[in-house]
């Protein structure tokens, strides 16, 4: 199923200032204008639009995609990190570091209080979600007026978290998700089983990800920024702007800000095109390159997102840890497991 086109230019008021607000990585979302097709005009390329950046995946393309939960004992009661994760093995799951880990007090050498993930934080396990669309005539889509009433369906598994050995993501605060630093923002979930049926694994990449290339980004969370994650599989496309110098452990992913070419009185000066950025429940969610061939292998994993007035998101590169991913796969074909 392909994404919207973001040939469409959208107008957006950009006010340029220093400070960016950092905003927690959910699933492929977007604060962009909202789709006024029919729902059944939307249906029938084999999804429908949520918003005009992203699109719901009835046709599965993207089944490696999962759901994440991780539970941790606090004291209010039990805490849950719900975010997204991509299959590598019918036993290995990928998700985000931070999604199944949690933040501890860590002075800094400074004096300032700071909050940093790694391997002392992390969940002893995590469940899994597989998920999905089942397959509607043109008559069954008609009815459908809600994203949530397209019927899923999906299994549920628990395993163990491994996380990267130089996990470490230090934060401002307990609840604010500006990144100060971050390495390795990675863990693998080793199922108990295997899945059950046919899921297709994502397929790592040869080369490294490159400024300029389009990525599908895929996850559960929610459509609008401030809402809670959806818990619905989409997919959305944007562009990679910026890859991390040296290792290449990092890159982003935006639209560029246009000047609006034809002077009118009252509107804004810039626009920018449309494109998909990731929101609450988007982390640890997979983006994927198209290859040469026409299949996708998996570039990176979700790790945050910065909201207006500078737009953009932050991923993982699977490339720059392949050496560790590969181990983990091998690992858990030796432990029991077919791909």
């Amino acid at each position: 199923m392909e994404a919207p086109s973001s040939n469409r230019l959208h107008l957006r008021f950009v006010l340029v200032v220093a400070a960016v607000a950092g905003m927690f990585v959910g699933c492929v979302g977007t604060a962009g204008t909202p789709d006024n097709r029919s729902l059944s005009d939307r249906a029938r390329g084999g999804g429908y639009s949520v918003v005009s950046e992203s699109i719901l995946d009835t046709a599965n393309r993207y089944q490696a995609a999962v759901k994440v939960v991780a539970r941790f004992k606090g004291k209010a009661g039990t805490l849950f990190h719900t975010c997204s994760g991509v299959v590598v093995h019918d036993r290995l799951v990928m998700t985000a570091g931070h999604c199944v880990c949690r933040r501890r007090k860590a002075p800094s050498p400074e004096g300032e209080e700071r909050f940093v993930v790694d391997q002392s934080t992390c969940a002893r396990r995590a469940s899994v979600q597989t998920f999905f669309f089942k397959t509607l005539d043109e008559e069954e889509q008609e009815r459908i007026t809600n994203p949530a009433q397209w019927p899923t369906s999906g299994e549920v598994y628990v395993g163990e978290v491994r996380p990267n050995p130089q996990l470490m993501v230090v934060y401002t605060s307990e609840t604010n998700n500006h990144e100060l630093a971050s390495n390795a923002d990675l863990a693998f979930i080793f199922l108990d089983v295997s899945l059950k049926g046919k899921v297709d694994s994502a397929r790592l990449p040869r080369e490294q990800i490159k400024v300029n290339e389009p990525i599908r980004m895929v996850g559960f969370g929610a459509t609008k920024p401030g809402e809670p994650p959806a818990g619905i599989r989409r997919v959305g496309a944007n562009t990679v702007v910026s890859v991390e110098e040296g290792a290449g452990r990092i890159f982003r992913v935006t639209k560029p800000l246009l000047i609006q070419p034809a002077f009118v009185q009252g509107e804004p000066l810039f626009m920018r095109e449309d494109g998909s950025y990731v929101l609450a429940g988007d982390s640890g969610g997979p983006s994927f390159r198209e290859e040469e061939d026409g299949t996708f292998s998996l570039v990176g994993i979700a790790k945050t997102a910065y909201n207006l007035p500078v737009e953009y998101s932050e991923y993982t590169s699977t490339y720059a840890y392949r050496d560790w991913i590969v181990r983990e796969i091998e690992g858990a074909r030796k432990r029991g497991g077919t791909d």
